[in-house]
């Protein structure tokens, strides 16, 4: 059922009744003042016809001056407006300087406790009382004169009528000129929501303004945004991103000084905490009209883009350079260099701001500036008009001044509904408005009723989903959907509550919302414009500075100021000289682990604006000790305090240098203090105290008594003049301190990226050294002996391998073929089609495990074509059996859609993560059978007979689960939509063997990247070839005619292990060397290379196996695709049935009869030592997990080397020749 909807346009060409020669116009000639404008408009109700009227102003024109803005203007005020500023014909200095210059005169004043001293005269409030009574009185008789002119003019209100939706369309030429009349906006329309007509009392209006622009010839549609705001809404896995631009005069004072800047950033940054990862909020900071268009260009350059833009700032209408009156935005100014005394403002035109956010595709903008949206003198001075006029699409602005407590009203509800309730924009301005009238703004003792003045602008009419009642969806549809608002937020469209993403309550911890104060927006000031800040307390009780600088930290954190937050002690800086001028941070802080170490599980999407803030405390005793008595540790001091003083200064340079980061140091000094002993570090003091309160002063450091001792005399001169001149001295220095040297373990340095280099350089000498050698004995510079078997039936092994990879596709299709049968057929998943595919994946593995035999292929073929094979039928295991489970819950969702079923109402079982991205920490999946896991069934848990009586909430919380397990972990793509041949083979070329219904993506293909990949692929492959060539086969082939010697000779066995112990140390070199290449060649290379062609951000196939100390710690980080697979698809999987033991023995098993196969395939025999060798880690790894071993790292590491070394070199010898 749709409301009544009714359109009053207003055309281009039909001039204002007042300028005709009719009797009325006549009569008012005379006097402007008194003049009543009116316009013919056209008012049409839904699809009938328009009719045409004549809509006469309510108020004469002096009546806006007289009335409307003397009740507006607060008495708390210290100076009166000045109206006159305003008109058209003024030409006053006060206009000229522009409006709100006094105190006043503009925006939001915000006053603590201040009054006029007439104010206390009772008399005074009276006839204040009585005239606002009358206004009050008036402005009721104009919103009721306004609705009987629309009944008459087309009688579209019947008798029991009770709600409609009101658009005022003004229909414009393409360019308006500044001397237009303003047309029917003028008018305050918002009136008519608060309308109380005695033959409609129940009659509720809704008031948008739409205006209308032609479209202008020649020029191309703007491309469009790629999450409009009404999409974002819709869909809940996408994201609102609001940016917000927030400005104060800090020249104010007393009772005229500006409102704290926490109008916007208080309710959205609530709102931000209750939506969590829906919501994106950043800050332009420091909120300049230069840092606003290099804050959008940033964020466009990384193709994201603002739903909308808020400005918290100050409005005015002034006179341009031709003299006209033109709105402006009072932003801040950038620091020029000069000497500073406090953040200063800088004018902009609304035309340049407007043109500014058009280039940058802003869809909506909010402002809750003075005169924003002021129009009596023609739609030149209406900025909201401006913002559309250049393609913004949606404008809330204010009508005419406004007070603080109304913007805070309005803001709060207006944002509730827009980013929370997902409500359209214009509907969520008129419940803005709505609050206001409920809860009007106290001034001057008395309640002042300015709803009115919020108003909101629309390029386009459009109905919105509020003219009308939804449609219930099922159940399962409901729930399905749910299971995509799981991965952001929930739309009230959808469901009754908000279910946030999973990993959502790790992003916004428990820490209330922080209120920010001038003083501490004058902080973001200094430190984005000096980027070295002192702070201080004062030494005020109460201050709490520390916890006031950690609010601070997590709001720029959440609002992607920064990316990484460390924390030092001054006396860190006094220890020595570390490398490279860096020191390790006591603490560190991300927007990642802001929420708990777990969020790096769930990383920002957005990178930070800035990089890395840098806090260091306690730095008053460090910079200034004081005497002691002691000679000695005033030494002491003294040389900590000028170490200390040297460290900050390079970690103040390096702040400087990088750009993009920032030092911030607590204390409790005052300006003297910090002139006399940081001034070196060229940055500035900030005091934390709020403006408006006096300062409390500190002294200087302890004065040296004049009993003191010479030597300590003479320190106190020195550091005197260290701290006047910091290079005074000549003759250079060198400075000595207490330092460990790199490889030390205490060492704090982590980058030998030069000894990688270096092992490529030795591999290069290496190959030259061996192709020169080869020159000289052979006349070539290799030998062919390995180089020929690559080409042997080349054809076949690629027929070969083509037809192996065709065949694991027969999964999707035997997949859709279980998915649609009934839940109680014989071939669904569970019933028939896991062993279906089961017996064709072991028929598989054996056909392409007989074929290079049955062909006779080389060794090398052969090698190339099983690990294929390997790496294939894993790939397609976990896509056959990942999707079987999702069929079975997706059967298990939609039975619940008929709650009189006898369906299963288990716990939802949760599949094991390739990654800990859900289900439990340890990754072991909830049993989809109760039973199953130990659990008693629901029958055995509750009575029988209360079996059908289990709540809604419960089957609503499994619907959820379920749908949630159908759903991407990003929250983009839900199963079945992934049963596509596009996904598949995607799936094939993904380097990982774990398929998920998603994967996390880069932007672009680093094609530098991919190229130095490919080329190091095929260096690899030439250096195993000739270590191969040159330092392996050689020894084998020797080894194996001396064996056969002795055989035949005397059967010694002795000698016949020595030759073999021979053997394997000629072998130790050439496998390391082998080994480390393999490693680079698969791991690094080839996957990194299929990583960057098929955009896979997820790069983490190996970690630090190099420092393991066991062998269960090199399983987990040597081959992390293979450990993921193992863990979800047979150690989760076999877990809850056989134990953490006999899972364990299970997955070694598995693995060790695949390196078996591996092995009896290249070698052509079947002997059982790696099978042997892999089970034996087991007893190993419990060893050094025993008292008397753990814990010895550099002995488990360097015994973990020498087993890899030995049993690489052991394991080939024992196969080739024995």
């Amino acid at each position: 059922m749709e409301m009544d909807v009714v359109y009053i346009r207003s055309y281009p060409g039909r001039p204002n009744a007042d300028d005709d020669d009719s009797p009325a116009a006549t009569a008012t000639a005379s006097d402007p003042a008194n003049l009543r404008r009116r316009w013919r408009v056209s008012i049409r109700v839904n699809d009938h016809d328009p009719v045409e009227a004549v809509i006469t102003d309510p108020f004469q024109e002096v009546q806006y001056r007289t009335v409307l803005e003397t009740y507006l203007k607060s008495s708390d005020r210290a100076v009166p407006w000045n109206s006159n500023d305003l008109t058209e014909g003024n030409t006053s200095s006060d206009a000229s300087r522009g409006v709100g210059n006094r105190n006043g005169n503009d925006n939001l004043g915000r006053v603590s406790g201040n009054r006029n001293d007439n104010d206390n005269d009772s008399g005074r409030h009276k006839a204040l009382d009585e005239e606002a009574s009358r206004a009050e009185q008036l402005i009721r008789e104009y919103s009721e004169n306004l609705l009987a002119q629309i009944e008459l003019g087309a009688g579209i209100f019947g008798f029991g009528a009770t709600e409609a939706q009101i658009f005022i369309v003004e229909h414009h030429d393409v360019d308006p000129t500044s001397k237009t009349l303003g047309g029917i906006h003028c008018l305050a329309w918002e009136l008519l929501e608060a309308v109380q007509a005695a033959h409609l009392p129940k009659l509720r209006l809704r008031v948008s303004r739409i205006i209308d622009f032609p479209a202008r010839r020649g020029l191309r549609a703007p491309p469009p945004l790629m999450a409009p705001l009404a999409a974002v809404q819709a869909d809940q896995s996408a994201q609102f991103k609001v940016l917000l631009v927030v400005a104060r005069d800090f020249a104010r004072t007393d009772a005229g000084r500006d409102p704290e800047p926490d109008l916007a950033q208080w309710p959205l940054m609530r709102f931000q905490k209750k939506l969590r990862s829906r919501m994106l909020l950043e800050v332009v900071r420091p909120g300049s009209r230069e840092e606003l268009e290099r804050h959008l260009q940033l964020r466009a350059s990384q193709r994201v883009e603002f739903n909308l833009v808020h400005f918290d700032l100050h409005g005015r209408i002034m006179r341009d350079e031709n003299g006209t009156l033109v709105p402006w935005l009072l932003f801040a100014q950038q620091h020029d260099g000069g000497i500073y005394t406090m953040p200063e403002t800088n004018l902009a035109k609304a035309e340049e701001v407007a043109e500014l956010l058009s280039r940058y595709r802003i869809e909506n903008v909010v402002l809750n500036a003075c005169l924003s949206a002021y129009n009596r003198t023609g739609p030149a001075t209406n900025l909201a008009h401006i913002f559309l006029k250049h393609g913004i699409q949606n404008v809330s602005a204010m009508w005419y001044y406004v007070h603080w407590q109304t913007v805070a009203t309005y803001l709060e509800t207006f944002y509730e509904q827009l980013l929370v309730k997902c409500i359209d924009f214009h509907v969520a301005a008129q419940r803005g408005r709505e609050a206001i009238r409920q809860k009007p703004t106290p001034r001057a003792e008395r309640e002042y009723h300015d709803f009115f003045l919020c108003v909101n602008y629309a390029r386009n009419v459009h109905r919105t989903e509020s003219m009308m009642r939804e449609l219930s969806p099922s159940p399962s549809t409901r729930s399905h959907e749910s299971g995509v608002s799981n991965a952001s937020g929930r739309s009230p469209r959808i469901g009754s509550g908000w279910t946030p993403r999973l990993g959502d309550s790790l992003y916004l911890g428990d820490e209330p919302v922080m209120r920010l104060q001038l003083h501490l927006l004058e902080l973001e000031f200094k430190l984005t414009t000096f980027r070295v800040v002192y702070a201080t307390d004062l030494r005020q009780g109460g201050s709490d500075l520390d916890a006031t600088m950690e609010r601070m930290i997590n709001m720029w954190l959440l609002t992607n100021f920064i990316d990484e937050v460390h924390y030092y002690k001054a006396k860190d800086f006094a220890k020595r000289k570390p490398a490279k001028g860096v020191i390790s941070p006591r603490d560190r802080r991300t927007r990642a682990t802001s929420g708990g170490y777990l969020q790096l599980l769930f990383p920002r999407p957005v990178r930070a604006l800035r990089q890395t803030l840098h806090v260091v405390r306690e730095v008053d005793p460090v910079m200034d000790p004081g005497w002691q008595a002691d000679h000695s540790e005033n030494l002491r001091r003294e040389e900590r305090r000028y170490l200390a003083g040297k460290g900050l200064g390079r970690l103040a340079q390096r702040v400087r240098d990088e750009g993009d980061s920032f030092l911030l140091l607590l204390g409790n000094g005052n300006m003297q203090w910090w002139k006399v002993h940081l001034d070196h570090l060229q940055g500035e003091w900030w005091a934390h105290t709020p403006w408006g309160f006096t300062p409390h002063s500190r002294g200087r450091s302890t004065p040296v008594p004049e009993n003191a001792p010479p030597s300590t005399k003479s320190l106190s001169s020195a550091r005197k003049q260290v701290r006047a001149e910091q290079r005074r001295r000549i003759f250079p220095t060198i400075e000595f301190a207490s330092r460990v040297s790199h490889f030390d373990p205490e060492s704090d340095y982590r980058d030998f990226h030069g000894f990688f280099n270096l092992f490529w350089i030795g591999l290069a000498i290496m190959g030259i050294t061996t192709m020169l050698r080869n020159f000289k004995d052979t006349g070539y510079p290799l030998r062919i002996q390995i180089w020929s078997l690559f080409t042997v039936k080349l054809w076949h092994l690629a027929i070969a391998d083509f037809l192996m990879v065709a065949g694991t596709a027969v999964s999707l299709p035997l997949h859709r073929w279980t998915r649609a049968r009934a839940p109680d057929s014989a071939w669904t998943w569970k019933n028939g089609g896991m062993a279906v595919q089961s017996v064709y994946q072991v028929a598989w593995l054996a056909l392409w495990i007989v074929i290079p035999f049955w062909l006779e292929w080389t060794w090398t073929a052969q090698v190339f074509l099983l690990l294929h094979t390997m790496v294939l039928l894993m790939k397609m295991h976990s896509y056959a059996f990942y999707n079987g489970h999702l069929s079975e819950t997706e059967k298990r969702l939609r039975a619940l859609d008929n709650p009189s079923s006898e369906a299963d109402r288990g716990p939802a079982y949760q599949y094991p993560a390739a990654v800990l991205r859900k289900g439990s920490i340890s990754g072991i999946p909830t049993s989809m059978n109760p039973t199953a896991a130990g659990k008693p069934t629901l029958g055995e848990q509750t009575p029988p007979e209360e079996d059908d009586t289990q709540s809604a909430d419960e089957l609503e919380t499994l619907r959820e689960d379920l749908a949630r397990e159908l759903t991407s972990p990003m929250g983009n793509v839900t199963y079945p939509r992934n049963l596509t041949w596009s996904n598949y083979f995607d799936y094939l070329l993904c380097p990982t063997l774990c398929y998920e219904l998603e994967y996390p993506r880069t932007k672009s293909i680093n094609w530098t990247s991919l190229n130095a990949k490919i080329v190091a692929t095929f260096g690899c492959i030439f250096l195993l070839t000739i270590t191969s060539e040159e330092f392996i086969v050689p020894v084998l082939a020797d080894a194996s005619r001396r064996l056969e010697e002795v055989a035949v000779t005397s059967g010694s066995v002795s000698e016949s292990m020595l030759i073999l112990a021979e053997s394997i140390s000629w072998l130790l070199f050439p496998f390391m060397l082998t080994f480390l290449l393999v490693f680079l060649v698969i791991f690094e290379y080839v996957l990194g290379a299929f990583a960057e062609i098929t955009h896979f951000a997820d790069r983490h196939f190996y970690a630090d196996w190099w420092n393991s100390t066991d062998w269960m710690e090199f399983s987990r980080e040597w081959n992390v695709p293979v450990y993921s697979f193992l863990r979800r698809h047979v150690y989760s999987a076999s877990r809850p049935h056989t134990g953490k033991a006999g899972a364990m023995v299970i997955t070694f098993l598995i693995s060790a009869v695949g390196h078996e196969i591996v092995m009896a395939c290249i070698t052509k025999k079947i002997r059982g030592y790696g099978f042997v060798c892999q089970m034996l880690q087991l007893p190993i790894v419990m060893l050094q997990r025993t008292k008397w071993v753990r814990g010895r790292e550099t002995l488990n590491n360097v015994c973990f080397w020498c087993s890899m070394i030995m049993g690489l070199s052991l394991i080939c010898a024992l196969y080739v020749l024995v």
